[in-house]
């Protein structure tokens, strides 16, 4: 590569990188590292930011131009500690009505309050989508906290993935070999599959608009 790339290149590769995200609030391509490093090939910045990719200290999200991500092995090696965050994480939406999927990205954090006790590790929040919980209070857009487990008794409030990879938040009734989640909207039927995964028990809920 025509310099050595040991722990010191890697940390001021890094470095500077960091630096131009804090700057400008997204991260720097190809043709800006190489000038930031004052090397004279975009394709020496390229192998560089390759390396640092194998070996965890940074990652892309695609073959997109700016979508590098400082990893946390990275920011270790700058010596950027994150603050431990002490919210529950909002992780995307759920159904409330015909399944959709949910994917888990945190979106942000939610501060826990003190009426729940359990372990914040343990908890996640989801926004709902849909109507088919309207009848015990549960509305479109409003976020439900989740306990994360596996189990659930008849008649509790999960958050379930189907067959389909599909989640849902229905009442769940295990009977006569299937599954039956039951919307709590009385013009919706029931769904009855021959297996669903639980991914958590809805314990509360939080509504951002009153009107």
């Amino acid at each position: 590569m025509g310099q050595r790339f040991d722990d010191h290149r890697r940390q001021e590769i890094l470095t500077k990188i960091n630096q131009y995200i804090e700057e400008y609030s997204y991260p720097p391509s190809i043709r800006e590292i190489s000038k930031m490093m004052n090397v004279v090939s975009s394709s020496t910045a390229a192998t560089y930011v390759n390396r640092l990719i194998n070996d965890g200290y940074l990652k892309k999200r695609d073959s997109r131009s700016r979508t590098l991500e400082i990893t946390p092995k990275g920011k270790e090696m700058v010596g950027f500690v994150e603050e431990k965050n002490h919210g529950i994480p909002l992780v995307g939406t759920v159904a409330a009505g015909q399944p959709i999927v949910a994917e888990e990205s945190i979106e942000g954090f939610f501060p826990v309050p003190d009426n729940i006790t359990y372990p914040i590790d343990e908890l996640f929040m989801l926004s709902v989508q849909g109507d088919s919980m309207i009848e015990i209070g549960i509305n479109n857009g409003d976020q439900i906290i989740v306990h994360r487990q596996s189990t659930a008794d008849n008649g509790q409030i999960v958050v379930a993935m189907t067959e389909d990879y599909e989640a849902t938040v229905k009442r769940f009734y295990k009977e006569a070999g299937q599954i039956r989640l039951h919307p709590e909207n009385s013009t919706m039927a029931d769904l009855f599959y021959s297996n669903v995964t639980i991914l958590g028990l809805v314990i509360s809920l939080y509504r951002p608009v009153l009107f």
